[in-house]
Parts: C-alpha cells; sequence; structure tokens
C-alpha cells in the first residue's frame, strides 16, 4: 500500500539522517582536526624492513642541529580506504585523540613538520588488535613511503607491528623483540587515575579485619587472573611451599562470573587483594602479568618478578631495583622474600618508593607521553638527558639509603680546610660561583683577616666522637649544606685558583649524591664521594646508639671525620652565641637557625 511504501522511505530517510548526523558530529567534535583520505591500492608491493636499528642508523638526525631539541610533528588524522572504500585503519579512538592532545601541548611539540624530528602518524595503532587481516601491514608500509625513519608509534595493545625505522613505544614489548635504546617501553595504561591526590588506603603488616576467620594481611599474593599451565603451578607451589601468608586467588569455581577466591573459598575484590599485600608475584607466565604490575604499584603492593622475557617499563631511565625485586627463576622466591621481611626499614622504603614512581609516571597518561619524549630527547641530545638522580630521586623527602637531589635555590657555604702551612688565599675564587655566598676557612689557629664573603675559623684542639646528635641536627636543616673543600691550595703551596667551571662541575656532582650533605674536592680538581660521612649519617638514620668503629683507619679518613665534626661544631655552637666574636667573624647569614633534638 501507498503508507508502507511512505513508511519504507521515511525509515530510509531517517537512517540516512542519523548515519549522515554521525558522520558530521564525528567531524565537528571539540577535538576536531583534519583528515586526509588516503586510498590504497591492492597492488601495494611490500617493503623491506630493517629490524635492528640505533637512533643513529636509523633515524634522520639531522632534523635536529636546527633547534638542538627534539620536535613532534602530528601528521593530520587519516582515512585510509582500499579500492572498493572499505577502511584499512580503525576510527581513531578517544584515547588516541587523547594522546594526541598530550603530544600537541608538550614541549616537543611542534607545527611545522619541516622541523620535526619524528613524526606521530595520523593512524591510530594504540590497539593493534583492532586492524583486520593483512590491513596493519598495509597501513604502515604506506606511512612509511611518506615519513620513513621519521616516524613514533604508540601502542599499548598488541605486538603485530613489525620492528622496521619506526620508534615503537609499546606497553607489551618482549625481549627478543625489543630494540634497546631504540624502542620505548611503557606500562600498560588502562585511563587515568580519577585525580592527582588520590591516595591509597594501605594496610602495612597489620590486621585491617577478619571475615570469616582469615585475616585479610596478605604476605605474597599470587593473582591467577585465568587459567595456567599445570608445570608453572607446580613449580609455584614448590617454590612458597613453607612460606607464610602466601595467598593465591583465581577465579572462583562457584559464584558470579568474575568473582575472585582464595584456596579456602574466601571471595576476594582485586583492589582489595592489592591493598592488603606486601608483595605481588609478577611472572610472564602469568595472564595480564603487565597490567598487574601496574595495579601493584598503584596499591603499594612490592613486586617480585621473574619474567626474563619482560621489559620493564622505562626501565632504561627508572632504577626497579629501587622498589621491586627481580629473580632469574621462581627457585629463589621463598629465600628473597624471607630476606626481605627480615628488614622492616627497607620494605617500607621499597613501598614508599614505588607509589612515588608510579605516581609520577604512570599514573596518567600525561606523564607516561612527557617521560617517554624526555627519554628519547636525552638519546638524541646528550645535554638534555636527566641524571639518574633526577629520574629516580624524591626530592620532597632526603632517605639517607637513596639518591638525593637538592632542590635549585639552595644557598652553599663553602667550608675550606687549612693545610699546614699553605697559604689559602685561593679561595677568594670561590665566590666567582653563583652557587656559594660565603666561604668559611677551618685550620689550625686563625691566619687571616676576615673579609666580605670569607671568615676564619680556628679548629679546636680537641673534637669529639662523631657527634651524632649534631648531625641530626645537621639533617633537619634543609640549608645546613656543607660544600667540604680538601686542600684548596696546590701540591707546590701555591694558591689553587678553583676556575667557576670546575666549581659548577663540583656543584652538579653534589647535587647527586646520596645525602646532600658534604663530600671533597681534591687539590687537582677532583671530587671524591663521601666516606666517614656517609657512615655517620646512616647511622644516625638507623637510630644506632653508636658508631660502630671501622676496623682499619686512614689518614683521609680521619680527616674527613674530624673537619664533619669540627664543621657541624662550629655551626651549632654560633646558635648559642649572641654578638661577633673573633673566632665566628662573617658568619653566613643564610644558615638558619638549627633545631632542637
Amino acid at each position: 500500500s501507498f503508507a508502507q511504501h511512505l513508511m519504507r522511505h521515511l525509515v530510509g530517510y531517517l537512517l540516512f539522517a542519523v548515519i549522515l548526523y554521525l558522520h558530521i558530529a564525528y567531524l565537528l567534535r571539540d577535538d576536531v582536526e583534519t583528515v586526509e583520505q588516503w586510498m590504497i591500492s591492492d597492488q601495494l608491493p611490500r617493503l623491506r624492513y630493517t629490524s635492528n636499528c640505533t637512533m643513529t642508523t636509523c633515524l634522520d638526525v639531522r632534523r635536529i642541529g636546527g633547534t638542538g631539541r627534539l620536535r613532534v610533528w602530528m601528521q593530520p588524522l587519516v582515512e585510509m580506504r582500499d579500492e572498493n572504500g572499505g577502511l584499512l585503519a580503525p576510527i581513531p579512538s578517544k584515547e588516541f585523540m587523547q594522546l594526541r592532545s598530550v603530544i600537541a601541548a608538550s614541549e616537543w611539540a611542534t607545527v611545522d613538520e619541516k622541523e620535526a624530528t619524528l613524526i606521530v602518524p595520523g593512524i591510530d595503532f594504540i590497539n593493534q588488535l583492532r586492524f583486520e587481516g593483512d590491513s596493519l601491514r598495509v597501513a604502515y608500509d604506506k606511512l612509511k613511503e611518506k615519513f620513513d625513519r621519521r616516524m613514533l608509534i604508540y601502542s599499548f595493545h598488541g605486538r603485530k607491528l613489525t620492528e622496521d625505522t619506526a620508534v615503537i613505544a609499546n606497553a607489551q614489548p618482549v625481549s627478543f623483540r625489543f630494540r634497546r635504546e631504540f624502542d620505548v617501553s611503557l606500562p600498560v595504561w588502562r585511563g587515568d587515575d580519577e585525580s592527582e591526590e588520590e591516595k591509597t588506603a594501605r594496610k602495612h603488616k597489620q590486621v585491617s579485619s577478619v571475615d570469616g576467620g582469615y585475616f585479610n594481611h596478605i604476605g605474597l599474593l599470587v593473582l591467577l587472573l585465568s587459567d595456567v599451565e599445570k608445570a608453572f603451578e607446580m613449580r609455584l607451589r614448590e617454590a612458597h611451599a613453607g612460606l607464610e601468608k602466601v595467598r593465591v586467588i583465581r577465579r572462583c569455581y562457584q559464584g558470579n562470573e568474575g568473582d575472585l577466591c582464595d584456596d579456602n573459598g574466601k571471595q576476594w575484590n582485586y583492589e582489595e587483594s592489592l591493598r592488603s599485600a606486601d608483595f605481588v608475584l609478577i611472572s610472564d607466565d602469568l595472564p595480564a602479568h603487565s597490567r598487574l604490575l601496574m595495579d601493584g604499584l598503584r596499591a603499594g603492593a612490592i613486586p617480585i618478578i621473574v619474567a626474563p622475557s619482560y621489559v620493564l617499563p622505562l626501565e632504561e631511565v627508572i632504577d626497579w631495583s629501587r622498589f621491586s625485586l627481580s629473580l632469574v627463576s621462581m627457585e629463589h622466591l621463598k629465600k628473597a622474600i624471607e630476606s626481605m621481611r627480615s628488614d622492616d626499614a627497607r620494605v617500607e622504603e621499597m613501598r614508599r618508593q614505588g607509589e612515588i614512581v608510579y605516581k609520577k609516571y604512570f599514573s596518567r597518561l600525561t606523564e607516561i607521553v612527557t617521560s617517554s619524549l624526555r627519554l628519547i630527547e636525552g638519546r638524541l641530545v646528550p645535554h638534555r638527558q636527566w641524571t639518574y638522580e633526577r629520574w629516580n630521586g624524591d626530592e620532597h623527602k632526603l632517605s639517607l639509603d637513596l639518591p638525593y637531589l637538592a632542590s635549585e635555590d639552595t644557598r652553599v657555604l663553602g667550608v675550606v680546610i687549612e693545610e699546614e702551612g699553605k697559604e689559602t688565599s685561593g679561595v677568594h675564587s670561590l665566590l666567582e660561583s653563583k652557587w656559594i655566598d660565603r666561604v668559611i676557612v677551618v685550620g689550625s689557629e686563625e691566619n687571616g683577616e676576615g673579609t666580605e664573603g670569607i671568615s676564619y675559623w680556628a679548629l679546636p684542639s680537641s673534637l669529639p666522637d662523631p657527634m651524632l646528635s649534631l648531625m641530626r641536627r645537621l639533617l633537619r636543616s634543609r640549608l645546613q649544606v656543607f660544600f667540604l673543600l680538601r686542600g684548596a691550595v696546590g701540591d707546590d703551596g701555591a694558591p689553587m685558583m678553583m676556575d667557576p667551571a670546575r666549581i659548577e662541575r663540583a656543584m652538579m656532582i653534589w647535587r647527586t649524591m646520596p645525602t646532600g650533605a658534604i663530600f671533597v674536592v681534591n687539590a687537582d680538581g677532583s671530587v671524591r664521594g663521601m666516606v666517614m660521612h656517609k657512615a655517620v649519617l646512616d647511622s644516625v638514620a638507623r637510630q644506632r646508639e653508636a658508631l660502630q668503629q671501622e676496623e682499619e683507619w686512614s689518614y683521609d679518613l680521619l680527616v674527613d671525620r674530624v673537619a664533619a665534626a669540627a664543621v657541624v661544631k662550629m655551626v651549632v655552637r654560633e646558635r648559642g652565641i649572641s654578638g661577633g666574636s673573633s673566632e665566628l667573624r662573617s658568619l653566613p647569614s643564610s644558615l638558619s637557625a638549627v633545631p632542637r633534638v
């Protein structure tokens, strides 16, 4: 009938209108971008690939020269179709659009393709599994024809992409295919954390609740999120035999799909089990181990990693030994955990470091992308490299077991230990450094008159033993930092004029010392690390009653110990003196009051 005929037309028009609306809405969304359309021939020849790549052999590094920086350009979105009009590349996902937004807002972004060192293609490779058939290879080959030796591809799912001249930043790399110092190993990303301030409610070795007679606290957590080989389960059972507080959690035999139960039948929530655990096993025999690693760090569990084929995220710059334990095989599992449990302070520090690293580099897409681009730039532009301490340090808390990075605005006091019979007039050159505003010369007697920026202190005839209480005071004040110069004069007795460049180098080394308190610059300008000072400060951190005496003493050790004690004594003594003393002239005004112990 006419009504039915009209209805069919109306339905057809309505369907066409809906499709047209969705297409227009996609093009006019908030993050609208230009979309290029590529028609790909079915006869596209196969290209030759070069898998053995380094930054200098497979990238066009000449483009660094113009700016001295890594520059990244994003190709406009590409709609790639075959000759029949079928889509070869998936429609851009919201995750891909978010990735492009992060790169566009980064310090490495450029709008000039000619200036770019690397190009992020306009095709979404975030999930390689979305490509059907041979379309992944076809899409890559077409991009290679246009941007060979300049591509940077981000992928969080799948390993189908063939290694070639493109830098692949992948969250699921395997060691036998990963090109070290060329590709980038990313963490698994399943969406940003809810907020920067989100804090995980962890349970540190204490019973948080009791349910059905079972304590919620877990020593070692083993999560079997899907079936594993029987041989692995047998090795696992043998490895943790006799170990206390081991909890193996897997899919429940009965109940709703997705429920987790331990071997006693107690139900567990995934996040709750991680928050309740001290350690979590990460093995490449376990399903979703890369996801489990990130979730474990986020929850405060220390990863025990037995995964020789797994490339850890950002392992080129992140020191995973600070907050995880890597084992060669499962056989060492029991001994390793028992050893860790014997040192509560170490366990707690590793847990804290893991949470810091997760929040700093893995918690949000912005941090993940920024870290990967910074890593690549460090490879290409050596002077742009971050130091080990900057990647791994915690600028908010001084830990004597881990490297420490001082703040940029720290005011430094130069302390020179005078050697008998040698002049110290060369110390004036220290004031040429922008880092040093005052210099104190410590000697057996006052051999010089105090001048602007320089004062002379007499070395007391008797010094107390390491003076642990004074060292505590030194640690509690952020501005009480000492730059100790050993022999600021040459071997021939002539003053050694330390040029500003040498002082700058010394200061950079100071910023990477484990304590940030004292280190030594020898007369030849070479820098020697802490010897006695580190031992003294470590003993304070561990709250020992007394410092164990070394079996063998050397002159250098003795001088270091005396010098440190003398300097600390002078500063602390000054706090209780009002007015000027001949022994304490020109006291550095930048030193704040030392807190009482």
